[in-house]
């Protein structure tokens, strides 16, 4: 099946290798055969920190965990700009072996796991069309309505999106993530590592930009 995008714009994604836009603590840095995985697939790379980790007493604490804290432990990744820190351009958090998205007011997100399927496939999936020529809401009450209708298993056209998935070694995910006055991209990553404390490293390919949302607010 043969995608024409009608709102958003094919992203190259030409550039691999590390994500990050400063010079990463030594716990968020991924291995090298992640990294190596992710170049073969042609993707970037970004390894992700379970926030609850983190949530406890400074004494609790070794002094490298500790400097992850300015960034929210390291749970939270932004895929347009590359950091960790948590704000409105936040993407995606790691929270007790899921995947979770929209954070911030009337911000949502179009989110689906895809299986096994490799990152070369999405763009022909109808989870891809969809994401693609959906149209965001340009009002806060209707906003905060579409938010609401993609949480806790949203069925369209048959397919399932959720605003929390589980992480599954191997799964391809699409994520759509529209963030009023800051970004609107489509996202696709897959899982390539898990490590025994629970760290997920994930190889992902930003395939479009749907330009800049704004809101009406009330």
């Amino acid at each position: 099946m043969k995608i024409f995008l009608l709102l958003c714009s094919l992203l190259a994604f030409t550039s691999i290798g590390f994500s990050q836009n400063s010079v990463l603590p030594p716990i968020l840095v991924p291995s090298e055969s992640a990294a190596a995985e992710a170049t073969r697939l042609r993707a970037k790379v970004v390894k992700l920190l379970p926030r609850e980790i983190f949530m406890k007493d400074r004494d609790a604490y070794t002094e490298e965990e500790f400097q992850t804290r300015n960034r929210e432990g390291g749970a939270f990744f932004s895929f347009g700009t590359g950091s960790h820190t948590y704000s409105k351009f936040s993407d995606i958090e790691l929270v007790k072996g899921k995947f979770r998205t929209g954070f911030l007011g009337a911000d949502y997100s179009i989110f689906a796991d895809l299986g096994l399927i490799s990152l070369d496939e999405v763009p022909n999936t109808p989870e891809f069309e969809f994401a693609s020529k959906y149209q965001p809401a340009l009002t806060e009450p209707n906003a905060r309505t579409e938010r609401q209708r993609f949480i806790q298993d949203a069925k369209i056209d048959g397919r399932l999106y959720n605003d929390l998935l589980q992480v599954e070694k191997g799964h391809t995910y699409l994520l759509r993530a529209i963030r009023y006055d800051a970004a609107d991209t489509i996202t696709s990553f897959t899982v390539i590592e898990i490590s025994d404390a629970g760290f997920v490293t994930l190889a992902y390919r930003q395939l479009a930009s749907c330009g800049l949302p704004k809101l009406e607010r009330d």
